[in-house]
Formats: structure tokens, C-alpha cells, sequence
């Protein structure tokens, strides 16, 4: 929607202002209306009606749903989600970090973000957890207040009492993803309390470990969110690197580097072993040319600070 517009059309027609090309969509089929922070939307006696949380308009005789932020609603199989102007923001960042393919995953957690429930964030260290996170906190309706980070096992780590009423109708980042995180099942309990108030946004390596941590009551039944590592988005690199560039309002475009693709994509591959030997026995390359292409880019192995669990083999 078009900022300072207020009334949309939708429909099948291409002097629609929202032009949705769909057997099941008539031609003027809905009215959309901007009314103080939400979206009416007035069926236009349409042939398919439409549909929101599960009723009917059109032929079912219900002609008008007011929707917000992170709600849906369908026309036949085609469904549409409204976005705020936060969330239009932060879109590009959620697709870049879960893939841009991912287009499902993409609007459900878009509609999570808003007033959701708890959120579980299954990844390895370094995959953008906490940008992420802020992401999600400026879509919700917990913006107004600054996100909370809370990292057990880093040096500066104090679990004291008063850092969940810190982040009381706000938003706690809790990262338990480092090596020897532990929590004070004291801590724990205070974030479970019906009245806590607070959100927590978890980053844990694996499902089981966050349970182990912050129990199944808090991580069980937070919505949880796979976030894959670079190494195994290597045939996105090209698109990574352009919305780099883009954000960084850089003159360069990733065509203007034409080496780039290749060495982008052999780090990657080479990124979770610690040898170029551990490298040759998973089919990587020849250790002789690992070597050889390493010292040509002045690098060494491991590429990585922590290795991966094979480099412990």
C-alpha cells in the first residue's frame, strides 16, 4: 500500500490497485480501507468471497473483517498478510538471514512477530541470531521499549533478579549457544511466571539443549525458528553479497568482483573443517590444491575461531 492512500482496491482487474491475477478472484472483488492502524476489508459482492480466522464472507453473508498487523485472511487459496510499515522494514533483513526461498517460514514468523509467543531460534554461533531477534522485536508491539540481551556464559554474565524486570513488556535476547551457558533455575522460573511480562527471544544450538537450559515449559513451547549456516547456503552467495553491498550503500555490485563467486563459495565449503586433510577426506578437494589456494589468499586452516563438531573427530 501506497503511504497516504487509504482506500485500495483488489480484484483480478488491472485497474485494481491490488492486481492479483487468480481464477478464484473476481475482477473488483474487495475494498480495503486504512482505519486508525488497521485494514477493513469489504467484500465488493464478490463470487469467492473471502475469508478471516475461519469465516466466510461473500455468499456466507459476512461482507466486512478488520484486520492488523501480522493477520491474514484468503481469497480461494491465495492468501494475503498485512504488514506494517515495521515489518516492510524488516523483511528483507528476516529473508536474508533465513533465505529468500523461504517464503513461507518468512510470513509466519512475520505473523508471530507481532504479539506471538515465545520464540526459539535453533542455530549455530554466528548464523545472526541477534539481528534477527531485533528484528523481530522492532515488528512486535514491544518496540517502544529497548530489547534486552542476556548471554550466560559470556565474562560480563551477572544472572541478577532484576534483569527480568528489566525486560518486563519488553523483549529478552537470551543466548545460551555458548560453550559452559548455565542458568539459575531461580532465573528460570522467574521468566516462566504468568505475570512476567516479558518475551523471550532463545538462541540455542538444538531443540534439546535449549529444554535443558531454560526447561520444556519455556523452550517447548516457544515457536521455534531453524536458521540455517552460511556453508549451507552457498548458491545463495551471490544474492548475500548484493544486499551487503545494498545496505552498506556501496558503488560496487557483486559482477564487479569476478573471482568472488569462486572464493566465496570454496570458503564456505571449507569453513567447517579444521585441516585442509579433514577438507580431502569429505571430497572437497586434493589437499595439495586446498594448500596451495589458501596460501595464494594469504589464509589458513581452520578458517573458523570454533571448529566444527567433525573438526573434534
Amino acid at each position: 500500500m501506497l503511504a497516504g492512500q487509504t482506500r485500495f482496491s483488489l480484484g483480478r482487474h488491472e485497474d485494481c490497485d491490488i492486481c492479483v491475477v487468480r481464477p478464484h478472484i473476481s475482477h473488483s472483488h474487495a475494498l480495503l480501507e486504512r482505519r486508525n492502524g488497521r485494514v477493513r476489508i469489504t467484500d465488493l459482492q464478490s463470487k469467492g468471497g473471502l475469508q478471516v480466522g475461519g469465516s466466510f464472507g461473500g455468499a456466507e453473508g459476512v461482507t466486512q473483517f478488520d484486520i492488523g498487523p501480522g493477520d491474514s485472511f484468503f481469497i480461494g487459496e491465495t492468501e494475503f498478510l498485512a504488514l506494517s510499515d515495521e515489518m516492510q522494514l524488516q523483511r528483507p533483513v528476516v529473508a536474508e538471514i533465513l533465505g529468500p526461498q523461504r517464503t513461507a517460514d518468512i510470513d509466519e514468523l512475520l505473523m508471530k512477530s507481532v504479539n506471538g509467543p515465545h520464540i526459539l531460534f535453533c542455530a549455530e554461533p554466528g548464523c545472526d541470531q541477534e539481528r534477527l531477534g531485533g528484528a523481530i522485536h522492532h515488528m512486535s508491539l514491544r518496540r517502544g521499549r529497548d530489547i534486552v540481551p542476556a548471554q550466560p556464559g559470556h565474562p560480563q554474565w551477572h544472572p541478577v533478579p532484576q534483569l527480568v524486570a528489566q525486560a518486563r513488556h519488553s523483549t529478552l535476547l537470551l543466548r545460551i549457544d555458548a560453550p559452559g551457558a548455565e542458568l539459575d533455575p531461580a532465573f528460570v522460573q522467574a521468566l516462566t511466571r504468568p505475570n512476567a511480562g516479558v518475551r523471550v527471544i532463545i538462541c540455542a544450538p538444538t531443540l534439546i539443549e535449549a529444554i535443558h537450559l531454560v526447561t520444556e515449559k519455556l523452550a517447548g513451547g516457544a515457536y521455534r525458528v531453524e536458521i540455517p549456516p552460511l556453508r549451507m547456503r552457498w548458491g545463495e552467495i551471490e544474492s548475500l553479497f548484493e544486499r551487503w553491498f545494498i545496505d552498506r550503500q556501496s558503488g560496487y555490485r557483486f559482477s564487479d568482483f569476478e573471482e568472488l563467486r569462486d572464493v566465496a563459495d570454496t570458503l564456505i565449503q571449507l569453513a567447517p573443517y579444521a585441516s585442509s586433510r579433514k577438507a580431502e577426506e569429505a571430497g572437497v578437494m586434493p589437499k595439495t590444491n586446498i594448500n596451495r589456494w589458501l596460501a595464494k589468499l594469504g589464509l589458513k586452516m581452520p578458517l573458523l575461531r570454533e571448529s566444527s563438531a567433525d573438526s573434534a573427530k
